[in-house]
């Protein structure tokens, strides 16, 4: 379902940490959510979606309408979400620094 989608609307008023915002920065969707509201914001306000005021749904609608009209927008905060998914969670990424600190310690 997350493939079909232009961006991830995060409508939570509390959730730890949304595996739906990783999810969907993974397949390039830029993500909609609340400030406070999601243990995910400080990766979204690094360039993989818009974070809004806490229950402003006027602001929620018009940062919506703006990625809908936005393709380009859209698509560069969605390549930035995967970057940084990947940059975070993928092993790759991180075996230089688990290596060193192994041998370092």
């Amino acid at each position: 379902y997350i493939a079909q989608l232009d961006i991830l609307l995060l409508l939570s008023r509390e959730e730890s940490y949304g595996l739906v915002a990783q999810e969907a920065a993974a397949m390039e969707k830029p993500i909609v959510g609340f400030h406070g509201a999601t243990g995910v914001e400080e990766w979204i306000e690094k360039g993989a979606g818009i974070m809004v005021p806490f229950m402003d749904l006027g602001q929620m609608a018009d940062a919506v309408n703006m990625l809908l009209s936005d393709e380009e927008k859209r698509s560069e905060l969605g390549r930035h979400a995967k970057s940084i998914v990947k940059e975070m969670y993928e092993i790759d990424s991180k075996m230089e620094s688990i290596i060193s600190a192994i041998l370092n310690n």
